[in-house]
């Protein structure tokens, strides 16, 4: 009789600790998706912009300037953006080619823009393993002249 109790309460203390294991888990899933995402800046970078044919060319500069920040999934994400920045920079470069001004001003365009941004990072990120991804790409900053 002893042996079989002593058996039933070990049985009752390891359900309990299971029990307190996925609710401390559940709190701390609930904990960190109130917290807002960890947050890294890449600079500021410029686009050319080209007017639409038949436009006539204004005088002076045709560019627009912006500050990107990338929101990410998971700390070591940002945490390898920020210690690799120079590469993190050079992957978007390609996506800074003399672009129409019409489409960079539209909403659509820059949520295009973001979007292969966001894609270009998260390749990189996924290439090297890297835990998390990038969220959301935010242009703070974004000047046109």
């Amino acid at each position: 009789y002893v042996v079989r109790d002593r058996e039933r309460q070990r049985a009752e203390q390891a359900a309990a600790a299971e029990i307190a294991a996925a609710e401390k888990a559940k709190a701390d899933e609930l904990r960190r998706s109130l917290e807002p995402p960890p947050y890294q800046t890449l600079g500021t970078f410029t686009l050319e912009l080209r007017e639409p044919e038949g436009v006539s060319r204004s005088s002076g500069l045709r560019a627009a300037e912006m500050e990107i920040v990338v929101a990410c999934s998971d700390l070591e994400a940002c945490d390898w953006i920020k210690s690799n920045l120079d590469r993190s920079r050079g992957e978007l470069g390609p996506l800074f080619t003399p672009t129409d001004r019409e489409k960079i001003l539209s909403t659509g365009g820059k949520k295009a823009f973001r979007e292969e941004i966001r894609d270009a990072l998260n390749r990189i990120l996924e290439e090297r393993g890297i835990k998390g991804t990038v969220l959301e790409v935010l242009f703070p900053r974004f000047i046109v002249s």
